[in-house]
């Protein structure tokens, strides 16, 4: 959705769950915000209560691996056809974490014979994994993200398109945030006050 006009100065407001409140000042107009789930590490085989893969794999002692599992991806990694490192190879996210493991670059996963997998949901994790879903806000200019966050669930956001409230009157300072704003009609009458004064001893 599009806030202001052009020539305005939005100011968004957002907060994610019970997080303190964040405003992000913009210096373009009109913006576009957009919030929604942000994507996580998840694949279509998650599932948070966890289960049980068997698979074959060449680093198993005995042929057949096992690992209680909340999800798990299959990767082919092709070396060339006479170097050992091709092949598949399965990555896993074990019960209690959120991720797939960061492995170092010599790492692929665990090498399998085949890419069949044997699921047994009969076994699971002693806890069910927590939800780890986020969510996320995006601040666009003229279709360019120039601002994005993301945090837990859920997000909520305001937009001011002036910096100051109506009737209020922005003024440039040298502090932080680099304005501040004055009531329009205190500050009308000062002046006007200020106008007489200088009549009055002006014979005027």
């Amino acid at each position: 959705m599009s806030y202001c006009d052009i020539g305005d100065k939005p100011k968004v407001t957002y907060r994610f769950n019970n997080a303190s409140p964040v405003d992000v000042q913009m210096n373009v107009s009109p913006i576009e915000v957009i919030t929604g789930e942000a994507p996580n590490d998840h694949t279509e085989n998650y599932n948070p209560n966890g289960y049980q893969i068997t698979f074959n794999s060449p680093q198993a002692a005995f042929g057949a691996f096992s690992i209680i599992v909340v999800d798990y991806k299959i990767t082919y990694i092709d070396a060339g056809a006479y170097n050992s490192v091709t092949g598949y190879y399965l990555q896993a996210i074990p019960c209690g974490e959120t991720k797939f493991q960061t492995l170092p670059d010599n790492v692929y996963g665990i090498k399998m014979s085949s890419t069949n997998v044997d699921i047994d949901n009969a076994n699971h994790c002693p806890i069910p994994n927590k939800d780890d879903s986020k969510c996320k806000i995006k601040i666009l200019s003229n279709s360019v993200v120039v601002f994005r966050a993301e945090g837990e669930c859920p997000v909520n956001f305001t937009v001011a398109c002036k910096r100051c409230p109506p009737g209020t009157c922005e003024c440039k300072t040298d502090s932080y945030p680099g304005y501040c704003c004055h009531d329009c009609a205190s500050t009308t009458a000062k002046i006007q006050a200020i106008a007489n004064q200088l009549r009055s001893k002006n014979g005027g």
